[in-house]
């Protein structure tokens, strides 16, 4: 059996240095996650000014001057046994290495490759590499001429969804098919009985998801299901039968993860995926679910299921575990779309088709305590938390990962909230929300369609059908979340722009280089001219003048 991930000793592990040579005012970093969920607070782009320190970045960092234009960025190009992890260092006030270490490479390893770029343009810089990262992992190379739309029922209903509130809402959607043409109705958590056991129903849907599966298929949609494919809770059938099947500690016990559901599913084990009883267990589970029609699986809880820990084989690791069994679980369900939900972004490349690029949205701008179901006051009880799920953060998580789009994966933004009911956003806030789609390409929701205005109707409309492509940002500032960009929407100059701020703000055509007359697709306004004012929380997508909305047939 293996032993614990050598990573818990950085002496074990393969480590690597990088001298930097950059002026002496240098303090520019662009920093990363592996999944998306922030490990910290703050922007992507950061000012790091302290005399003596270190920051840390996973995947790639980038270190630069702003005044001299140059950046150097290091990056690791592969995980297929183990995460990259990067510190960077700062003495006596000035850059002056990166340490790179991969805690699941032991000494004498091989280690996952890590390539090194100079340059003038960091953002050229982070596209080359993203490219090369690519290629080295195999990316799939979805179809991107069209976005990819569907419904999920998580953002309304939470785990609470009933079979009938999901019917009613998939039927809502069908007869607005023209509107909003989902490809895709995804039941999500709240079907089952305990995390671990997907293939069992609760009370609260009492029809076999066969059956099911053939209603969303007579109303022209795939149909979709949440799944956690790696983990159980303790109170899992799966779990109680066969407590030896999953990875354990070094005190020889299942390696528990506290997880964000309630209570009796809220302790979590990961499957020993290196265990032949567990690879069979796990493709007869989503043969099964195929066969019954499922076409889009959506497999939340990645962040969790590549843990250090004890192993059936002695040779396997964290990543690689999580590997195989997204390879095994794709030999089973064949060409159905697969979205990866917290999953490494990287060491998922080549398996996955769509990935969450941002944490989960809200039902609010910022985060006030738990989500809310249906007919509840949004509780502002509690403290505002920066990290939990709100529109806000779900918003900055996907614009950081911009370099990511269609390079990687589709990336997923979260669900499109346009909905003027059940909810505490503004119209100006549905805006921001829709926006984020048209720059990934990826448009699905949890509105109910049949309990939406016109004005909103035509949000989820042009999150559907409009596409920025090429996307990256055309300013930034340090400290500062990104949010000016620039790309094209069917060959037309187009210039996406979000206000955080709670104030209103301007800006003008002539200095975003725009003609002097422009169309504004999120607005109702059929042109503008130079002066452009956002309010707060909006956000504003520019075209160039001679563009057609109508082709769109978007009116």
């Amino acid at each position: 059996m293996s032993g614990i991930n050598a990573g818990a000793c950085l002496e074990n592990c393969f480590v690597k240095t990088f001298l930097l040579d950059l002026p002496v005012a240098a303090t520019f970093v662009h920093r990363s996650y592996n999944n998306c969920v922030q490990a910290d607070y703050g922007s992507s782009i950061w000012k790091y000014v302290a005399f003596e320190t270190a920051w840390t970045s996973q995947d790639v960092v980038i270190v630069g001057d702003i005044a001299s234009k140059q950046y150097v960025l290091i990056g690791a190009v592969t995980a297929f046994r183990s995460f990259t992890h990067f510190i960077v260092h700062k003495e006596q006030n000035r850059f002056t290495s990166v340490t790179a270490y991969q805690p699941e490479i032991r000494k004498g390893e091989k280690p996952e490759e890590i390539i090194v770029l100079k340059g003038s343009d960091w953002r050229l810089l982070l596209i080359d590499y993203a490219k090369t990262a690519a290629e080295r992992m195999g990316a799939r190379g979805a179809d991107t001429a069209k976005n990819c739309t569907g419904y999920c029922s998580w953002y309304y209903y939470y785990h609470q969804v009933t079979e009938r509130q999901f019917i009613e809402s998939v039927e809502a959607l069908a007869a607005k098919k023209a509107i909003f043409p989902a490809q895709y109705a995804q039941i999500d958590d709240g079907y089952q009985i305990y995390h671990g056991d997907w293939l069992e129903q609760n009370e609260n849907w009492p029809t076999p998801l066969a059956d099911t599966v053939k209603k969303i298929n007579d109303m022209g949609m795939q149909a979709g299901i949440w799944t956690m494919p790696f983990l159980a809770s303790k109170t899992s059938k799966v779990f109680k039968k066969h407590s030896d099947w999953f990875v354990c500690d070094r005190h020889k016990q299942p390696w528990y993860i506290l997880g964000w559901s309630p209570e009796p599913n809220h302790e979590w084990a990961c499957l020993d995926i290196s265990r032949p009883d567990v690879q069979k267990h796990l493709y007869n589970v989503y043969e099964t679910l195929y066969d019954w029609g499922f076409r889009y699986f959506k497999f939340d809880g990645g962040g969790f299921s590549a843990p250090a820990g004890i192993r059936y084989a002695p040779d396997a690791t964290g990543v690689s575990c999580l590997r195989d069994g997204l390879k095994l679980i794709r030999k089973a369900v064949k060409d159905s779309l697969i979205l990866g939900c917290g999953m490494p972004f990287l060491a998922s490349i080549g398996i996955v088709d769509n990935n969450r690029v941002s944490s989960d949205t809200g039902k609010t701008w910022q985060a006030w305590g738990l989500p809310t179901v249906e007919g509840q006051a949004i509780d502002k009880s509690q403290p505002c938390d920066p990290v939990a799920p709100s529109l806000k953060i779900a918003v900055y998580g996907t614009l950081n990962r911009w370099w990511q789009y269609d390079r990687w994966f589709r990336a997923d933004p979260d669900v499109v909230m346009a909905r003027d009911e059940n909810t505490g956003l503004t119209a100006a806030e549905a805006r921001t929300s829709a926006l984020t789609a048209i720059i990934t390409g990826v448009a699905f929701t949890s509105d109910r369609l049949d309990k939406m205005g016109e004005d909103r109707l035509r949000l989820l409309s042009l999150a559907a059908k409009l596409r920025i492509r090429d996307l990256k940002p055309l300013d930034w500032e340090n400290n500062v979340y990104s949010y000016l960009f620039e790309g094209s929407i069917d060959d037309c100059r187009a210039i996406a722009i979000f206000n955080y701020s709670e104030y209103p703000q301007k800006f003008k055509l002539s200095e975003l280089n725009m003609p002097a007359v422009c169309r504004e697709l999120l607005h109702p306004l059929a042109k503008v001219t130079d002066l452009i004012e956002i309010a707060s929380h909006d956000a504003v997508l520019i075209v160039e003048g001679r563009y057609e909305l109508e082709r769109k047939c978007i009116k």
